[in-house]
């Protein structure tokens, strides 16, 4: 792993952290969380506003995702074994992108980390990593 990036950038990749039937079931849960809203997948015109915030759903694979064994090494790799706290999944909010020429109205780094306080900050309590899963494809 790059930790100079993450020094650097206040991010790093961790590739291969979870599957591509994990990441899938990730994407399909957050379908459903959005179509409650009446955003469809099949429907770009509901694709508003650009930027939608939804809270990380329950369940297996974001359980499965957020508590993969190459993200933990990573977080150990990062802030030492032992220096953050282990959870039962992924928590906090999913910001789901819609494309799009309007300003979403927020914009700047991306961590997910629970105590952010400036960009590519974090606190010892809290991994500093995302699992960050796109299914963009052939939609854009």
């Amino acid at each position: 792993m790059d930790t100079s990036a993450f020094v650097r950038d206040g991010y790093v990749a961790v590739r291969g952290a979870f599957d591509e039937r994990t990441a899938r079931a990730c994407r399909e849960m957050i379908w459903d969380v959005l179509r409650e809203r009446g955003i469809s997948p099949e429907d770009r015109a509901t694709w508003a506003p650009p930027l939608v915030r939804v809270n990380c759903p329950e369940g297996e694979p974001f359980a499965a995702a957020g508590t993969s064994p190459r993200l933990h090494a990573a977080y150990d790799e990062l802030l030492g074994a032992g220096r953050w706290t282990r959870r039962a999944g992924v928590g906090g909010t999913v910001p789901v992108r819609f494309p799009s020429e309007d300003y979403p109205g927020e914009v700047g780094y991306r961590n997910a980390a629970r105590c952010v306080g400036l960009p590519g900050r974090y606190c010892e309590r809290c991994p500093p990593g995302a699992c960050h899963d796109s299914d963009v494809g052939s939609r854009c």
